[in-house]
């Protein structure tokens, strides 16, 4: 079995090179007009006496303490010759020390979603904290929305989108610019428990210039999340707890942004080796 050099390998590795969102057929990849994009942004403050527990070695908690939950509808895939899948994330604005200096952006602890595929492919590719669970938009209008989370019919998150009104600009308040998300890419070493095979620092910048705002709305915006026991969460449970464990109020800022097009992630880096 031979490994071509420059081509994008999964297992199992016995077929070949492995298709994905960076590596397509000729011809199909679509950086203007895929994906189509949902994106719903909630900003909360919580206490960063339980936020700081959560980073890895080299970050620190960047301004405020504050979560950032994000849910996302992604339609008209072209990786996934047109369809799509939903997912859930949490992060938290970070200072990492790298070694040409500081860098300030979000770090991603858990990134959820519908579709095997994305999880497999963003794990393994980029290091990305994802997991499965399913994820639903039972009401989607103009003026008001709602996502939800749950395992095999336990709901564990609920986050309702209220008073939603056209907004032409985002709102920065002057404050610096996240430069990008970080990742903390973990996988075991396999017969010895603690010990990891890979344990590194990867960066996704923000930089994102084939996507396109078609519509941005404001609105107001609550979310909780609800533990539940080994019984209701057997994979899950230690991760919703931790997240149910954090205060969050202040819901002051909560958008809903469509856009078209954007990257495939391939300008996602390792920071340390």
């Amino acid at each position: 079995m031979n490994f071509e050099e420059g081509q994008r390998y999964r297992m199992p590795v016995f077929f070949g090179p492995a298709p994905g969102p960076r590596q397509m057929p000729p011809g199909r990849a679509d950086s203007k007009n895929s994906p189509r994009r949902t994106l719903v942004s909630l900003v909360c403050r919580s206490d960063a006496s339980r936020l700081r527990p959560l980073l890895p070695f080299g970050f620190s908690l960047w301004g405020e303490p504050r979560v950032v939950l994000e849910a996302q509808r992604l339609a008209d895939v072209d990786w996934l010759a047109g369809r799509g899948y939903d997912t859930f994330g949490v992060k938290i604005p970070v200072r990492y020390e790298a070694d040409a200096g500081p860098m300030h952006g979000h770090l991603l602890i858990v990134l959820f979603e519908n579709l095997a595929d994305p999880i497999i492919t963003g794990r393994e590719e980029l290091g990305f904290s994802k997991l499965y669970c399913e994820i639903a938009f039972p009401r989607l209008a103009d003026e008001s929305l709602e996502v939800s989370c749950g395992w095999l019919g336990f709901d564990f998150f609920h986050l309702l989108a209220e008073c939603l009104e056209p907004s032409p600009e985002p709102e920065t308040g002057g404050a610096q610019a996240p430069e990008g998300v970080f990742h903390f890419r973990y996988f075991p070493r396999v017969g010895e428990p603690g010990k990891s095979d890979v344990a590194r620092v990867t960066f996704t910048p923000a930089a994102n210039p084939e996507a396109r705002i078609v519509r941005r709305r404001v609105g107001r915006g609550q979310a909780r999340f609800r533990p539940g026991r080994w019984e209701d969460l057997p994979t899950l449970h230690h991760i919703v707890e931790r997240l149910a464990g954090l205060p969050l109020d202040d819901f002051s800022r909560l958008t809903v942004v469509e856009s078209l097009g954007g990257k495939d992630l391939s300008d996602t880096r390792c920071l340390t080796r």
